[in-house]
């Protein structure tokens, strides 16, 4: 992923302010009773508070028979089929309690002063009461201003209390009128953040593309689309070439086989390691075909001070021993039970270098057939990985006989288990077929095979071909269909955390002695 990118302080002042004007357009929203619009139909953002009005009514003489107050709790708007709840409010009765009060109800059209709906109803009390009522509008009643009247009489005079309202189809429930300032608040702090996230991501690429444009200029390598690369942080594997951003292999690429070409000396066991560290530190299960006993260094922490004096460009810590089991192969040993050890966490190192080359294809087969047969369950992700280094001497113009046919068997097969395998070689072109055609990622480091110079020339042009027999060791050329739009792009590998050298013998006697061997017993 693209590391930090310095930003001006006019361009921070920009988005802070752009965040104080989304907050202040909130408290403007939440603290008033906008009305909105949509389409004909319009709802009160801020749902009013209960209107209240009051009136007096008198005897024959002047005097105060009683204090009236009328309280609308539905407010001031109301949809057709709904009700208008109100409540009567009596203080200082001064009646006998046979006579009583006689409340009228009405609407009345504002305009035409039509009444559209009467009702009444009689109460007797001789001290202060308060009448709860509600009166229902019919479905029909057109929409527009009209004047609730609540009149109020006794047998000597009478009081009329008028409160204006508005009846209006709208779209907001009752629950939702009451609320609706929550989530417009929500919507509008969403929106800035939104905006404001996507100013740095836009602004960080704009700067990112800038930076890179310069160094491109005294680069030989051509710059991939940072933004396209694995952004997963799934395996650190060193850092794109001439530039400081990080490079990662995603679980689903290693999930979809990798091959790693190249001369002798180049770094291709180095790049593969690197990759096995990575999923070491997930706890992951890692099995290893070793032809040479290169792969016993994941016992011991890295000593190499120059592998180490280069931990500070790659943000690397301590060096780091990895207690790989080792299973040392010979015949006698030949029927080892593979599939015992394939979800094993950690490394499983099976030392093939006492074995002959006839002997180390007859191994490989039994092994790739094992696991073919074992009816593992299927799987998405990335359970477990094969290593097979000097993969290129199963090749029959290498002496390669059974087993490479089973390595086209595997490399279709395997990804359905969630069995990746992990191929350092050093020919690619010379793969063909099903293995060729089945390796989601190639990583090509120096070489000076003509065959894969050739390849590379005819897929990507004279200018990356000549790149390849120039490459530093531990530079390599990543393809990989899913990442920078199919394009090659360079990474420089990491260090190794673990020792880059194989074990004594005497040292190698005592590792394989903690191996546990596991023999199939058919």
């Amino acid at each position: 992923m693209p590391s930090a990118i310095n930003v001006s302080k006019s361009q921070i002042l920009f988005f802070v302010l752009t965040l104080i004007l989304g907050i202040f357009i909130v408290i403007l929203i939440y603290n008033s009773s906008i009305m909105g619009l949509l389409g004909s139909v319009s709802f009160p953002l801020e749902p009013e508070s209960q209107s209240s009005l009051t009136g007096v009514l008198t005897n024959l003489d002047g005097g105060i028979t009683a204090n009236i107050s009328l309280q609308v709790a539905s407010g001031s708007q109301v949809s057709p089929g709904k009700a208008i709840l109100f409540s009567v409010n009596v203080t200082h009765a001064n009646l006998g309690n046979t006579e009583p009060f006689i409340f009228i109800y009405e609407i009345v059209n504002a305009n035409s002063n039509q009444s559209f709906l009467r009702k009444d109803e009689r109460f007797y009390g001789n001290e202060s009461f308060i009448l709860a009522s509600r009166l229902g509008l019919p479905d029909v009643v057109p929409e527009g201003n009209y004047v609730f009247l609540v009149n109020i009489s006794n047998s000597q005079n009478s009081v009329v209390i008028s409160y204006p309202i508005t009846v209006e189809r709208v779209i907001a429930t009752p629950w939702l009128q009451e609320h609706i300032s929550f989530f417009l608040s929500i919507i509008v702090v969403a929106f800035v953040i939104f905006s404001g996230v996507y100013y740095v991501f836009w602004l960080r690429k704009g700067l990112l593309k800038k930076k890179y444009e310069e160094r491109q200029k005294n680069s030989p390598y051509p710059f991939p689309d940072f933004f396209t690369l694995p952004q997963s942080k799934y395996a650190y594997v060193g850092i794109v070439a001439d530039s400081d951003e990080k490079a990662y292999l995603d679980h689903t690429q290693l999930n979809r086989h990798t091959l790693i070409a190249g001369g002798t000396g180049s770094g291709k066991t180095i790049a593969g390691m690197v990759i096995a560290e990575e999923l070491l530190k997930r706890n992951l299960p890692v099995i290893v075909f070793d032809p040479v006993g290169q792969w016993s260094g994941f016992a011991k922490k890295n000593a190499d001070e120059h592998m180490r004096k280069r931990y500070n460009k790659f943000g690397l810590g301590l060096p780091q021993a990895f207690n790989p089991r080792v299973i040392e192969i010979t015949d006698a040993t030949m029927h080892v039970d593979i599939t015992h050890y394939l979800f094993m966490k950690g490394m499983t190192v099976f030392r093939l270098d006492k074995l002959t080359p006839r002997k180390v294809d007859e191994f490989i087969d039994m092994a790739l057939s094992q696991i073919y047969r074992a009816n593992l369950p299927e799987s998405g992700s990335l359970q477990s990985l094969i290593v097979l280094d000097e993969v290129h001497r199963l090749l029959p113009k290498y002496g390669g006989r059974k087993a490479y046919t089973r390595l086209e068997q595997a490399v279709r097969e395997f990804r359905k288990w969630g069995v990746g395998l992990l191929m350092v070689s050093q020919v690619l072109t010379d793969f063909k077929g099903a293995i060729r055609g089945n390796i989601g990622t190639e990583i090509q480091v120096h070489t000076r095979y003509e065959g894969d110079i050739k390849r590379v020339r005819e897929r990507h042009g004279a200018v990356i071909s000549n790149l390849i027999a120039k490459l530093h060791t531990g530079l390599g050329m990543v393809e990989c269909a899913d990442y920078n739009k199919g394009a090659p792009y360079f990474i420089e590998f990491r260090p190794l955390l673990h020792s880059p050298y194989k074990l004594t013998e005497t040292e190698m006697k005592k590792l394989v002695k903690k191996g546990t061997l596991v023999l199939r017993m058919d």
